[in-house]
């Protein structure tokens, strides 16, 4: 028996799962190279302030109705004032991820930027982070930019 994938806008009532989600993410990537000053940078901190922010969406991932994967993101606007879907997390459970919940979340967010006008998506991978970009590359996406960083002490 197949395990039945679900895809839905995700709420106030919702937050205490992407948080816990959200902790595990963080705590599977702190050993990556990057992660640390990503974290400090570019992460959220704090998952309470994510619905409060209108700009952002969020989606959960389920299976069997159970949450196990989550995706955040937002309409950016460039400026020749077009607008670009950007994808600041993504994350799925270890057990959800043979299952396409990660593949739902992705489809289901180009989809929605592609209706709402977006000339694309950008997303992230860490460095080394192998199998990240083979999932994003198995849906089109292709590296336009690195960051390069020089640390002090």
């Amino acid at each position: 028996m197949s395990a039945d994938v679900v895809v839905r806008s995700a709420g106030p009532a919702d937050l205490a799962e992407i948080t816990r989600m959200a902790r595990l993410a963080h705590t599977e990537l702190d050993h990556e190279r990057g992660a640390s000053l990503w974290f400090l940078r570019e992460g959220r901190g704090d998952e309470s302030a994510l619905l409060a922010d209108r700009g952002e969406r969020a989606l959960l991932g389920l299976v069997d109705d159970a949450p196990v994967g989550f995706a955040v993101a937002h309409l950016a606007t460039l400026n020749d004032a077009s607008r670009l879907g950007v994808i600041t997390e993504l994350y799925v459970e270890p057990d959800g991820r043979e299952v396409g919940v990660g593949d739902a979340l992705i489809v289901a967010l180009v989809e929605q930027f592609r209706a709402e006008g977006a000339i694309g998506v950008d997303s992230w991978a860490l460095p080394g982070a192998r199998l990240t970009k083979n999932f994003y590359e198995a849906h089109h996406f292709t590296a336009r930019a690195l960051i390069l960083h020089h640390r002090f002490g």
